[in-house]
């Protein structure tokens, strides 16, 4: 079964689920239910997201066990209010830093183009609420959070390695993706992942983290931020137990936030958290992330004044096409629903 984090039975599971929760479930309950008592003390509310999909409306059935997630289960309430909008929906797709020919083609993409591709997606996703894609107009209705994923050497993440006219370029080719975004949903909240994303380490002064940070300044002071109601902050755990680097969650969940918040023209925050470890550097890479990290993510956000949705993300499983085999295998950060609700059961977290 491999090695695991703690004991399991700290958190009373039944012994069927001591088999399947070796590396304890506490962070993806957290992240998929808030409880009552929670919201009642004002606590910022806690959300469920997949790559653009609601998982409990997803017609696919990639999540076919969250389709009604509180069967039986009547005192607890989920939320998947919001949605990760990725890249390629606004004609930003992954590009490496040294591929020159991909990002000028990404610059050279006209505002009608980039209009025209997320009509496109939001035709082929009737899961993303009520949406009117006519010849007149491309409207969603939804006033949900909508979170733009645009990464790598186009994201804001990689704004400061570019040299200074590039970053001018790049700027405003976010900026024209977040007002077609705007346009298209006028009743949404939006953010923008990756705002910012902290090192790996909490070092302050690694040369890259220091041109991040200016490329994130720059872009405020240009304009970038105006038209969203958010950020969202990564602070997805990169580390485990038995890594050096563990006991740096703690300083990189506060750089993420602290950061994110004395930006200009900073906004509320809807920091993103992962359910596993995400870093192929890692001896635990994607092992559930340790209950000693789950609840101190969770309570530091809580208590912090910028931070106002705590959300938690999860690969979303492949298999749009059974009939593909290879496309019908689980991500590598995949985690089945069933396996989720049962530790949900056994764990009851909305008793704390």
């Amino acid at each position: 079964m491999g090695k695991r984090y703690g004991t399991t039975d700290r958190w009373s599971l039944t012994s069927a689920n001591r088999l399947a929760g070796r590396h304890c479930w506490i962070l993806a309950l957290a992240g998929l239910f808030v409880s009552q008592t929670a919201a009642a003390a004002g606590l910022p509310p806690v959300s469920f997201t997949s790559q653009a999909v609601y998982p409990s409306l997803n017609p696919f059935g990639n999540w076919e066990a969250l389709a009604n997630p509180l069967t039986g289960l009547p005192s607890l309430c989920v939320e998947t209010d919001v949605w990760t909008l990725s890249g390629g929906a606004l004609l930003a797709p992954d590009i490496r830093m040294d591929d020159d020919e991909a990002i000028t083609g990404y610059l050279q993409r006209t505002e009608d183009e980039v209009e025209r591709r997320l009509c496109q997606y939001l035709r082929n996703h009737p899961e993303l609420g009520p949406v009117s894609v006519t010849p007149q107009e491309c409207l969603s209705y939804t006033d949900d959070l909508v979170v733009i994923d645009i990464e790598d050497a186009i994201g804001p993440a990689s704004l400061g390695r570019h040299a200074p006219a590039r970053q001018l370029e790049l700027i405003e080719a976010l900026k024209m993706r977040i007002a077609v975004a705007r346009r298209v949903f006028p009743h949404a909240k939006l953010s923008l992942f990756g705002v910012i994303k902290p090192h790996h380490k909490a070092r302050y002064d690694d040369t890259v983290f220091r041109e991040r940070m200016d490329g994130y300044r720059l872009a405020g002071t240009l304009g970038l931020f105006d038209d969203l109601d958010y950020f969202s902050p990564s602070v997805y755990v990169r580390w485990g137990l038995e890594d050096r680097s563990y006991d740096t969650f703690k300083a990189y969940t506060i750089m993420a936030i602290e950061e994110s918040a004395n930006l200009p023209g900073a906004k509320p925050l809807a920091p993103y958290l992962s359910l596993r470890v995400f870093n192929v550097r890692s001896k635990h890479d994607t092992w559930l992330v340790s209950p000693e990290v789950a609840h101190w993510q969770l309570a530091y956000l809580e208590s912090h004044p910028d931070v106002q949705r705590v959300v938690y993300w999860a690969q979303k499983k492949p298999g749009l096409e059974p009939e593909d085999p290879a496309r019908n295998r689980p991500g590598k950060y995949y985690i089945a629903a069933p396996e989720i609700l049962s530790f949900f059961r056994a764990l009851d977290p909305c008793g704390r």
